[in-house]
């Protein structure tokens, strides 16, 4: 099932009688377990105390919400790209499988008690209504420089002749892939050089050239100085470095499309070859083949910028750990010398902020159960400052308190933004000095360098999402980046500032944002802007 497939493309023209898709779709989401609570009386939700069971007993009770949040996801576009494919059709008339959820089957687009899961009513019946509107084109991820087709169509059933309907799709655009005329070299380790796609195309035991494919078992020091010379690298046994998911499954054969012999159990991105038949060569050429053409070749600006930043301060940023829990990370600007800072699995770590001298680090962090949220992880838990390698923590305040925390230019202060204002914080003496009002400011707020302004996410100035700025004194804000959800600010110097201008239907999602370290004077000058990136000092 995918976008313009021909899943319901058999159906003759001729046929004198209509067809009707019966219980079409099944898409199954992960349940919600905040249903136990709500059954009331004799009826026991086995199935959910069940799956509850499971996911504590395997560990992953504090990673459940979010897999389920991401199911409900998934299969809202399984059932808008399955719906419209039957709309678009000669099919007279569907079924969708299932509108409520049933005991031990989490199938409905509601669960059982008749909650939406990610679509609301008015957005299901974009494209599940008497009078639709869909989108004929052959492919919406397209190359820069393509020319797109595309057509608006009218699945209608109008009794007036009239209605007001309304859709939306992701229309994709990626660079330009390497030409395929230029010399394409991969390097490949044993023993995973019996899967050359074709013997012209293995490296033998030279390095390849940056910008080409090195296949290999395990990360070494060689990988990593190939990696930040700009190389690229497809790494089979990852688990000594990344936390992986166990699988069962099952490679199959191009040639034969039948599951190969045995049940071997196998790792994303990891081959047992002891256990493996000659079979899976052909599969895993072609899946080389695939992963070359789509590699865009390395440039010499992103190769120049690598090398220059390599050594200019620290990154710190927040990401899931192999043990399912958020840990603070530090590494080079450059992505080298990445480690782990606080490897605590009783706790789940982010929003890390350091000092403006570098030296200290601010964070929040909550229990390893509880999930940070989009728009609350700046609240959440306890603040926490720590010296800039995340060592001798020590709780700031009591959990919810000095939310949306953020440095002074000189690292003596901290200043805090919740609903009632902006409060300025000593940090010797904890003693508040002063009490602003927000002025509209909703998160993530920063204090620029030479102490005059605040800078943050607004939503007052009639544009919906902005980022804005006022004076730390408590002046009139001015609002000068809107259009869109804007998030992400950063500090510059004097009046450059960087913020991430988004149209306002774009996906929301929570990361941990980085925060950067440098031994330069002005480590968040910026240098140059570019339509691909900004140069400011140690972040790129």
């Amino acid at each position: 099932m995918g976008f313009g497939d021909g899943k319901y493309s058999g159906i003759p023209a001729d046929l004198p009688k209509p067809v009707v898709a019966h219980e079409m779709g099944y898409f199954v989401t992960l349940p919600d377990l905040s249903q136990i609570e709500l059954f009331k009386g004799r009826l026991r939700p086995y199935w959910l105390c069940q799956t509850r069971d499971l996911a504590a007993s395997r560990g992953v009770a504090n990673l459940y919400p979010e897999w389920m949040e991401r199911s409900y996801r998934l299969q809202a576009v399984c059932l808008k790209t399955n719906i419209e494919a039957a709309r678009r059709s000669r099919l007279g008339g569907y079924s969708v499988w299932l509108f409520q959820d049933y005991p031990n089957c989490a199938e409905g687009v509601v669960d059982m008690f008749f909650r939406p899961k990610a679509l609301s009513a008015a957005e299901f019946r974009r494209f599940n209504a008497p009078t639709v509107l869909l989108l004929e084109a052959p492919r919406r991820s397209l190359r820069f420089g393509e020319r797109a087709s595309m057509m608006l169509l009218v699945s209608a059933v109008l009794e007036d002749g009239k209605a007001r309907v309304e859709n939306e799709w992701n229309v994709r655009a990626f660079p330009a892939q390497r030409p395929s005329g230029l010399p394409r070299r991969v390097k490949f380790d044993e023993p995973y050089r019996r899967y050359a796609p074709t013997p012209a195309a293995e490296g033998g035991d030279s390095r390849p050239s940056d910008g080409d494919l090195w296949v290999a078992g395990r990360a070494d020091s060689a990988i990593v100085d190939f990696l930040e010379q700009g190389g690229r690298v497809l790494l089979m046994d990852p688990e000594p470095l990344f936390g992986v998911e166990k699988t069962n499954y099952r490679l199959y054969s191009v040639r034969t499309a039948y599951p190969l012999r045995g049940r071997p159990r196998i790792c994303p991105g990891r081959i047992d070859t002891a256990r493996f038949p000659q079979e899976p060569r052909q599969e895993m050429s072609t899946i080389i083949a695939a992963i070359l053409a789509a590699l865009p070749p390395t440039s010499q600006p992103d190769r120049e910028l690598a090398s220059e930043v390599r050594d200019k301060g620290w990154i710190v940023y927040g990401a899931r750990s192999p043990k399912g829990d958020w840990d603070l990370f530090m590494m080079r600007p450059n992505g080298s010398g990445s480690r782990n800072l606080t490897n605590t699995p009783a706790w789940n770590e982010g929003l890390p902020r350091l000092s403006p001298d570098g030296k200290r680090l601010l964070y929040r962090r909550i229990p390893a159960a509880a999930s940070f949220d989009n728009n609350r992880h700046g609240a959440q838990g306890e603040l926490v400052l720590a010296g800039a390698d995340a060592s001798s923590p020590a709780a700031f305040g009591k959990e919810g308190e000095c939310p949306w925390a953020f440095w002074s230019p000189y690292g003596s202060r901290i200043a805090c933004l919740s609903p009632k204002g902006v409060t300025i914080v000593d940090i010797s003496s904890k003693r508040t000095l002063a009490t602003l009002d927000r002025k509209g400011f909703f998160q993530q707020l920063v204090w620029s360098p030479d102490g005059r302004w605040f800078a943050g996410v607004a939503n007052d100035f009639g544009t919906g999402w902005s980022v804005a700025r006022m004076d730390a004194a408590g002046g009139t804000p001015r609002g000068f980046l809107h259009g869109g959800h804007d998030r992400q600010v950063l500090p510059g110097e004097g009046d450059a500032l960087l913020g991430d201008l988004r149209r306002p239907s774009a996906v929301k999602g929570w990361s941990s944002a980085p925060t950067c370290s440098s031994s330069t004077p002005s480590p968040w000058r910026c240098t140059s802007i570019t339509p691909r990136r900004a140069r400011c000092g140690c972040r790129s």
